[in-house]
């Protein structure tokens, strides 16, 4: 048996210095259950990432429409197939000069009642360093592989070629390519069978530009829905790129039981995406008739390696007596977040944690702001083991309290409790125990054996096995 019990406090003259251990805590006095989940750091920081890909006239229709008619090459194509000029061989082309287009942004939604000011100020900082270093984007990018490009100290770097994302891409250009070569070698004398030979190509060579752009657009079509994502790359080169943006975000991933893949807790650091379209600078036709470049720009929450850690614990009133009564604490935080170092607070609603995964990650995408004065509060005088008198406290009329709190039980009742742990044997055995009597005091938490349960004179405590 294991029965956790009080914690903690060291009072000075004006200042509480408090003292948590980082493991569950029973407050008696107070009803109060804090469970420890795990060291907290806040990711106020922004790094970010840029991933170019080229793109060809046929990969027009990936983009929004409203987009797609600001960049000349695709209007221009849309109006070809429109007007059935496919033959366009003679004309001289015409050397496109624009800026970059905008296409798609899409920002991550807020749970928080407050935004994080200084989030929001390190994200337009970092939006704006990239927006000033777009000529040396526009340089580092202008080729025809799909690249990975890093913004560091306003310099550009090409840190991957994503081979597996550009080898769908190349083999999309092929097929085109190969099809209007063989349309032209066989557009004078074509007979039925070749004929029908040519339209099962085609159709052929539209299914598989499909399927090989199919997660560029379904990506896009996400951002714009504010649905932040890095399907956009292929799923072979995503390792290499996971593993770079875990390094730049300063965020402890650690090993559990949670079903979130790390793509996925990755994804849950994405505050913002932007998608731009840069033409290509030439004023021939490249090679594979690429038009320009997609870029994804990814903008992640970061820690910072100085930042001081705050120990989180998920907060479970319980009744306790007061007196002759029953009452148990109201409009206690769901989280909270503390730093005995520097005495700051962060404060979770339930609703605000469900984007943190505390257990798997360090930091979360959206952190509360951090309250350095919280003297005049009801946690405080908890946590000081001081008089109640700004606490909101709700009478209990139930004398019988249990609830499971993680592997324990949580027990609350008027009087001290008689109990006897009995052991759980194979179905059909027989076990020859000494039955010992156990008191359970009024307020406690409770772990029990797997091999055993508690028969106690009201109530019945089985052993938490999942």
């Amino acid at each position: 048996m294991r029965i956790l019990m009080i914690i903690f406090i060291t009072q000075l003259a004006t200042t509480a210095t408090i003292l948590l251990p980082k493991r569950d805590v029973l407050h008696k006095s107070s009803g109060l259950i804090m469970k420890y989940i795990s060291e907290y750091k806040p990711a106020n920081d922004i790094t970010s990432i840029t991933v170019s890909i080229p793109m060809v006239n046929d990969m027009c229709y990936i983009i929004p429409r409203k987009a797609m008619l600001k960049i000349p090459q695709c209007n221009t194509h849309i109006k070809q197939q429109q007007e059935g000029k496919n033959n366009t061989s003679n004309k001289r082309n015409k050397r496109f000069i624009m800026n970059i287009i905008s296409i798609a942004i899409g920002t991550a939604a807020t749970t928080l009642a407050t935004s994080n000011t200084i989030q929001i100020h390190n994200l337009q900082k970092e939006i704006k360093s990239i927006t000033t270093s777009i000529d040396s984007i526009q340089n580092a990018i202008n080729s025809h592989n799909s690249r990975l490009v890093q913004l560091t100290k306003g310099q550009i770097t090409i840190v991957e070629e994503l081979i597996h994302t550009q080898t769908a891409l190349n083999n999309t250009i092929i097929l085109v390519n190969e099809h209007s070569k063989v349309l032209q070698q066989h557009r004078i004398a074509i007979n039925t069978l070749m004929s029908m030979i040519m339209i099962l190509k085609k159709e052929l060579t539209s299914f598989t530009h499909a399927v090989e752009t199919h997660f560029i657009h379904e990506s896009i079509e996400d951002i714009l829905a504010n649905k932040l994502n890095l399907r956009f790359i292929h799923h072979y080169d995503l390792p290499r790129v996971i593993k770079m943006i875990t390094k730049q975000v300063n965020i402890d991933m650690e090993e559990t039981d949670d079903s979130l893949s790390t793509f996925e807790l990755i994804n849950r650091l994405l505050i913002q995406q932007r998608i731009e379209f840069v033409p290509m600078n030439t004023k021939e036709q490249t090679a594979g008739g690429v038009i320009g470049n997609l870029l994804f720009i990814s903008f992640f929450a970061a820690a910072n390696k100085n930042q001081q850690s705050f120990s989180t614990y998920k907060l479970t009133p319980i009744p306790f007596n007061q007196g002759q009564q029953r009452s148990k604490l109201a409009q206690i935080p769901y989280i909270i977040g503390i730093s005995t170092k520097t005495m700051e607070l962060i404060q979770w609603t339930k609703e605000e944690s469900n984007t943190c995964k505390f257990t798997s990650m360090s930091s979360c995408r959206e952190t509360p702001p951090i309250n350095k004065n919280w003297q005049q509060t009801c946690l405080l005088e908890i946590l000081t083991d001081s008089n109640l008198t700004l606490c909101r406290i709700e009478h209990e009329l139930e004398p019988i309290f249990i609830q499971r709190v993680g592997q324990q039980w949580a027990i609350s009742t008027i009087n001290e409790t008689k109990c006897h742990r009995v052991t759980q044997p194979e179905q059909g055995e027989h076990v020859i125990t000494t039955n010992n009597e156990l008191t359970i005091p009024p307020i406690a938490l409770i772990t029990i054996d797997k091999s055993t349960a508690w028969s106690c004179d009201n109530f019945f405590l089985p052993s938490i096995t999942n």
